[in-house]
């Protein structure tokens, strides 16, 4: 390296550590940002920086999985390497683990310890494993920890240094009538919960439920425990990393609560440690709020999170599915392009929550989702609920995504689960699927009733044996459906119009037909989705790409198109 650009990289790396002291003082004030920003410069130095090559691209699709979602009683990440490198290595190329940890409850979101892999799944060499194959992405649960995990059970101790990394009160009473109806939560649970500390009775903040216990962040101590356990994960080999309740981290009391200013400083700082430290490792926010303050979290495009959840697309998607109707769907992905091609938004249908309303409040009526709701519940799902403003209303539909679509008729109900698939890998972003949704599962019923949870509905494991019966049955629901969906997704992965980047318009050729066209270079797809029961018509002259190949049915396309009850083609042309 010449002497030159060595001396330009130190410069810009003081640079960005001069950014870091500017936010820590901007979010402590100077005494307080001085000393974090002292320990958070020695977490760096000593760092050992990494280097990757850029991957983003049309290649990108994330898998959604529990590390034991596949079991047979053996250690659980052997068995879920085993199937990833058997059935998905070639067409998948990201897993997303959820949480590993030890946990005390919610499925691994209420973590014990944040650097251990939970002994029943397996231990670190399981997940480098996995890493030699597949890039990885998995989450810091950066609101809250376990009521069971050392930092809280020292709190409890009266141990001074834990004192603060939790809110808590004398008094129940502490948090006025006024101040709590204006915090908005994603839960009906008390807001307090009381525990017994060595020096008496202390009401603590838990925003997700009694054993998830908030963390403070007016505490800088605590940010820097988050920063280095971020340096700890890109260690551990992590590529994207996932965020959650991100928007929650920041406590006001007079405010909402959620999604406040200060939460943007703490992720433009971890945006220019990545810099620092790892260019190439991204950040996804998990944020399940209305589209604008979503959007809000790319910040100015690149000094925030790289990645985002779109939750708008699965009850969207899902409304015109029951509708058969995909206008307010076509009006609200017109609206949709990112403003920096360095951000991306990731696309799913469901996940191990379950399908979130908060994002289409002022999309669709309340009627439309009461609607939604009650055809949700016709078919076996379940609704949860949240408060807001002191009042309590729908949070999310609790639901595999094939139970929310399945009609009377199988054929019909595969039909119309692929053709919503089609439209999450074609739409702009990157495309994830959850484990479950590769075979089509159905609702867990009997799982929630013996847990009484109700996203228990959508976590089920899937047993090896089953999986591979089935796979090896070619007239199965479950092997239909697993390689339709894996034919699609390596289809789309060959397409540069399908790059996140890519041009994205939508077109209103008819109301019953998503249609979307896709432009990279000299390449373009129209991609046509019918979300009715009935057949479509398009005349030939109405859409752009002239004559085509449909990369779905290999056959060629001129004229006017019949889409029979919900078919998706996707027309490939040059010019």
């Amino acid at each position: 390296m010449s002497k030159n650009k060595h001396l330009s990289q130190s410069v810009q790396r003081e640079e960005l550590f001069k950014r870091i002291h500017k936010k820590l003082t901007l979010l402590y004030g100077k005494k307080k940002g001085g000393y974090a920003f002292d320990k958070i410069r020695n977490l760096l130095m000593d760092f050992w920086v990494r280097k990757k090559k850029k991957r983003v691209s049309e290649k990108d699709v994330i898998l959604i999985t529990y590390g034991d979602s596949i079991v047979d009683g053996e250690k659980n990440l052997r068995l879920l390497n085993d199937f990833l490198v058997k059935y998905l290595k070639g067409t998948i190329n990201t897993v997303h683990i959820l949480p590993f940890f030890p946990y005390s409850s919610d499925r691994g979101f209420s973590v014990i310890d944040y650097r251990k892999v939970n002994p029943q799944l397996g231990d670190w060499d399981d997940i480098k494993k996995i890493h030699e194959n597949f890039n990885l992405m998995f989450g810091e649960v950066i609101n809250h920890i376990s009521s069971q995990s050392e930092w809280f059970k020292e709190f409890l101790g009266a141990n001074p240094k834990y004192r603060d990394y939790f809110i808590s009160f004398e008094s129940e009473d502490a948090i006025s009538t006024s101040d709590l109806s204006k915090i908005t939560r994603p839960r009906t649970s008390p807001l307090l919960t009381r525990f017994k500390t060595k020096d008496g009775y202390r009401y603590v903040w838990t925003t997700f439920s009694s054993d998830q216990i908030d963390l403070n962040y007016h505490n800088p101590d605590v940010l820097i425990e988050a920063i280095d356990l971020l340096l700890f994960y890109i260690d551990k080999w992590v590529d994207i990393v996932r965020l959650d309740a991100v928007a929650f981290i920041w406590k006001e009391l007079g405010t909402n609560c959620v999604n406040r200013k200060q939460v943007h400083i703490i992720l433009k700082i971890f945006r220019v440690i990545l810099k620092l430290v790892a260019p190439y490792v991204m950040l996804l926010c998990e944020v399940n709020l209305p589209q604008k303050e979503n959007i809000s979290y790319f910040g100015g495009g690149d000094d925030e999170s790289h990645i985002i959840y779109d939750f708008t697309l699965p009850p969207l998607l899902l409304f015109s599915f029951c509708k058969g109707n995909a206008k307010k769907l076509s009006r609200w992905a017109s609206h949709l392009r990112i403003r920096s091609d360095l951000d991306f938004i990731f696309n799913f249908l469901d996940s191990h929550d379950g399908i979130g309303l908060s994002s289409v409040n002022g999309i669709l009526t309340e009627r439309e989702i009461e609607s939604m709701i009650d055809t949700v519940k016709k078919k076996g799902g379940l609704v949860s609920f949240r408060r807001k403003d002191g009042r309590e209303i729908p949070y999310e539909l609790n639901t595999t995504w094939f139970s929310a679509l399945k009609d009377d008729d199988e054929e019909l109900s595969i039909r119309k689960y692929l053709c919503s698939i089609a439209v999450a890998l074609s739409i702009d972003g990157i495309p994830g699927i959850y484990s479950q949704s590769l075979f089509g599962m159905e609702n867990d019923l009997k799982k929630v009733s013996r847990t009484g949870i109700k996203r228990d509905i959508n976590r089920s494991g899937l047993d090896i044996a089953k999986i591979i019966e089935a796979l090896e049955d070619k007239d199965s629901k479950e092997n239909r459906i697993f390689t339709q969906v894996t034919n699609l997704i390596r289809i789309r992965t060959r397409q540069q119009p399908f790059h996140p980047a890519a041009a994205q318009e939508i077109l209103y050729l008819n109301n019953s037909i998503f249609s979307i066209l896709r432009t990279s270079g000299t390449e373009k797809i129209l991609a046509l989705h019918n979300v009715s029961n009935y057949v479509q018509k398009i005349d030939g002259k109405t859409f752009k790409t002239g004559k085509g190949l449909d990369l779905i049915g290999k056959k060629e396309i001129s004229g006017e198109i019949i889409l029979e009850p919900y078919q998706f083609i996707w027309v490939k042309s040059s010019y």
